[in-house]
């Protein structure tokens, strides 16, 4: 879960919603990433944010392309093996998106430049999933566990209305998409939860020491990311 922030990442490119109250840096500060992982990561972060101030996150996915490749290139020279390997699972949906799904995107970029926007609004406001964001980053403990080194698994204790939104945005943003540009909210969505789905494989196989962790740590309602059935209701669109 240190490379939480990347799981955002995906998020993020479909939300056109004001994310200037957000704090990154803070986030990335109390999920105790490592500098050398920092070093890479952090431009990455700086172009997405400029995209969101610009509000148009769908209309700059060539060039969050360009610095997702530049920020895996970093990772395989300058960190461990094992970290490049779980930054490439957790970077797995972005990565979908800038690979294998990128020629669809391109093809329907001009309906997505249209509705991705409001229709991605309409769903955080919906889902308060902006709000849970901001919420968090603005939050006493956190800013303090920021200051003091950060702590994963404090902060893995905290996201249970980041997860609540998630769970709420997901499905809609699928379904509202797919009305007017056709399999696109899908394709989309189907990109974000990859690496849900590899995190759901792991616990799946994982013995008894990971399981009570995440019973202990993980709030209920970020339980769906670790249940692949629950992932795959999202994917078809189903709101619990």
């Amino acid at each position: 879960m240190k490379f939480f922030p990347i799981f955002l990442v995906g998020f993020f490119v479909t939300i056109e919603a004001t994310v200037d109250s957000i704090d990154f840096e803070i986030l990335l500060r109390a999920l105790e990433l490592p500098r050398a992982v920092r070093n890479c990561v952090d431009p990455m972060i700086n172009i997405l944010q400029i995209s969101f101030t610009k509000g148009d996150p769908v209309g700059d996915l060539g060039e969050i392309c360009k610095s997702y490749n530049k920020t895996t290139e970093c990772m395989q020279k300058t960190n461990t093996a094992s970290t490049g390997k779980v930054f490439r699972i957790a970077s797995s949906g972005i990565g979908n998106l800038c690979t294998i799904k990128w020629p669809f995107l391109e093809k329907n970029m001009d309906c997505l430049k249209i509705h991705a926007g409001y229709k991605s609004r309409a769903c955080d406001a919906k889902c308060g999933m902006t709000k849970a964001l901001s919420d968090l980053s603005h939050d006493g403990e956190v800013i303090l566990l920021a200051k003091t080194g950060g702590n994963m698994v404090k902060m893995l204790t905290k996201l249970g209305n980041v997860c609540s939104g998630a769970r709420c945005y997901l499905p809609c943003f699928r379904n509202q998409l797919n009305m007017s540009c056709t399999r696109a909210g899908g394709m989309i969505v189907d990109a974000l939860l990859k690496p849900f789905h590899f995190l759901a494989a792991f616990v799946k196989d994982s013995g008894p020491l990971v399981h009570g962790f995440l019973k202990n740590n993980l709030p209920p309602t970020c339980s769906f990311l670790t249940n692949q059935t629950a992932l795959i209701d999202i994917r078809k669109g189903e709101i619990s």
